[in-house]
């Protein structure tokens, strides 16, 4: 029957006999007189003193005591101070410390050396491979596979660039991180004991080659191309303006190049570490004394996990990716409104359109079209405000702080500009509450028995209205109904008319408004494809129906007249009139 101790050992807390506990005391002290006064002596103690930790819990599986025999083997695995020191007590190795097998190896991702993620790195120490030539290795096929080489997967191609970055994502996630120093010896293949954590605090203390960390002073777009543009000290603007390029390019590109950007971009965000980092990752310990009491304060663990983290890097660049799409839409949509309002034109199809053409037809009243104006270049305002405050918020290295009156003006002009829409869409609407119609006889003089009729092209194959170059507007909305008997001697077009408006004598003066212009040629009739409304008349969804009427014995033959577009029931061929019907005369 022995006392026992309750100790905390690596932050670990531990049931220890009291011989052992003194047995244990006195091999921390030795090895902090083989350490010696250094600047590292208390954190190479704490490595020490976790692998330790490590080996009793692996050993304690079924008791939970810590004995002699227990402290016995760890000074056997953690070698004794002695053993490492020479007779003029001086810090030198009897021999290199030797590799593991493969065997007994552990796989770990580097995280203070690796680029992205510490993989390769990681894979290098376990295959005791070069990790530059197994970079250049596995980019290989990334760099210079653009689809080229593929391969099918559960029916779907896959390339092999494609393959090797999901490839990469995988093992990023699955690979742990070499964190603590006997992971990270682990990870090399050495063994853990005194003298290898020593040299490895040792090989830290050598000057650190410049890396490429994010920056958490310029940490716009999480400070990865703050980071980047002070690994090659330039400009982070560049940058900055380099990645919104590339992001265009990845929405207008097809094949997922869009989603493999925002990934890779994301996985540099992730895996990047932060310039005010710690490398060891390890905090001192608070206490002097090698064996402090134990605490019930519980190690500190991460806020979020490591998947938790990813999707949450990876949502915050979609989200970016997604914002920028969405300027750049609304950049290029603030440059049509304005060349369209200045009458400098934009390209709609083959057509040259002006915007402000338009609004003699739909806008009828003057105070109407000076609200159109005054509301757009409220909104136009309203745009460049926001637009200047994010570029602003993106090229400014510590942050841009949005003043006060900025929200006041913005929002009032919001207000304004809303509701001058509003009471326009209002006014307006007004204009298409009534339906009304119109119908006109158009005689035709024939001088044989068959009338030839024909299609006149005069707008394109539109039903909306297009404004031409004289400022004509021109609308295909031109739909002929087909063939009909008359008792008259002559036969005719009938032509109705449509179109909205205030009231019901409104609509009958828009629809008068518009011009059809048949044309007769001998014994040809002309129908055009579609009605003009001159400057200054309303267009209110007008409408043009035909149908022609033939007397008894007489012949109506379609030339060129390919589809007359809406709702044609005789595109080619003779037909005649016979008894009240019309009949289709055989060739």
């Amino acid at each position: 029957m022995d006392k026992t101790h309750n100790i905390s050992l690596g932050g670990f807390s531990f049931i220890i006999e009291n011989g052992a506990a003194s047995q244990l005391s006195a091999y921390l002290t030795k090895v902090r007189q083989y350490l010696g006064q250094s600047a590292d002596t208390d954190e190479i103690l704490t490595d020490v003193e976790q692998r330790m930790a490590e080996l009793l819990r692996a050993r304690m599986q079924n008791t939970e005591v810590v004995t002699s025999s227990d402290i016995d083997y760890l000074i056997q695995v953690m070698g004794k101070p002695e053993q490492y020191v020479q007779d003029d007590e001086e810090l030198t190795f009897e021999k290199s410390a030797p590799v593991l097998p493969l065997r007994s190896r552990k796989l770990y991702r580097d995280i203070n050396k690796g680029s992205i993620g510490g993989v390769l790195s990681g894979l290098s120490y376990y295959f005791q491979i070069d990790v530059t030539l197994l970079r250049i290795i596995y980019m290989l096929p990334i760099l210079l596979n653009i689809g080229i080489l593929s391969f099918t997967f559960n029916g779907s191609a896959m390339s092999l660039s494609t393959f090797s970055i999901l490839l990469y994502v995988v093992l990023w996630l699955v690979i742990p991180p070499a964190k603590t120093t006997a992971e990270k010896l682990e990870m090399k293949g050495l063994e853990v004991n005194i003298d290898t954590i020593s040299s490895h605090k040792d090989e830290e203390e050598a000057p650190k080659k410049r890396q490429w960390l994010r920056s958490t002073s310029d940490k716009w777009l999480m400070g990865v191309l703050g980071g980047l543009a002070k690994y090659f000290s330039i400009s982070s603007i560049w940058l900055r303006i380099g990645v919104i390029c590339c992001m265009i390019a990845a929405l207008i590109s097809t094949h997922g190049r869009a989603l493999l950007f925002v990934l890779l971009y994301g996985f540099l965000a992730y895996g990047l570490k932060k310039d005010n980092e710690s490398d060891s990752g390890q905090d001192k310990q608070q206490e002097s004394s090698p064996m402090p009491l134990a605490d019930n304060t519980a190690p500190q663990r991460h806020s979020r996990s490591i998947l938790g983290q990813f999707f949450h890097i990876m949502f915050k660049g979609a989200s970016y990716f997604l914002v920028m799409i969405f300027i750049f839409i609304v950049f290029i949509l603030l440059l049509v409104v304005l060349s369209a309002l200045l009458g400098i034109g934009i390209f709609s199809g083959a057509s040259l359109v002006l915007l402000h053409d338009y609004l003699d037809f739909v806008l009828t009243k003057s105070w109407q079209q000076v609200l159109f104006y005054l509301s757009t270049t409220l909104l136009i305002v309203l745009f460049i405000s926001i637009f200047t405050l994010l570029i602003m918020k993106v090229f400014s290295a510590k942050g841009y702080q949005t003043p006060r009156w900025w929200f006041a003006g913005n929002i009032l002009i919001t207000l304004v500009s809303f509701l001058g829409v509003f009471a326009l869409v209002t006014s307006a609407s007004r204009s298409f509450i009534s339906y009304n119609t119109v119908e006109e006889k158009h005689p035709i003089a024939l001088t044989s028995d068959t009338l030839f009729v024909r299609e006149k092209t005069i707008t394109p194959f539109s039903y909306s209205l297009l404004v031409d170059s004289k400022g004509v507007g021109r609308s295909g909305n031109v739909h002929f109904l087909g063939l009909g008997t008359t008792q008259q001697q002559a036969p005719y077009l009938l032509i109705k008319t449509t179109s909205q408006g205030g009231d019901t004598d409104e609509a009958i003066e828009n629809a008068q408004k518009i011009e059809y212009p048949i044309e007769m040629v001998g014994d040809t009739l002309n129908l055009p494809d579609g009605f003009l409304l001159k400057k200054g008349n309303p267009y209110r969804m007008q409408r043009v129906y035909l149908k022609l009427f033939l007397p008894q014995g007489k012949m109506a033959k379609f030339t060129q007249f390919p589809t007359m577009k809406r709702g044609n029931l005789y595109p080619r061929g003779i037909y005649k009139a016979v008894n009240d019907s019309i009949v289709e005369v055989k060739k």
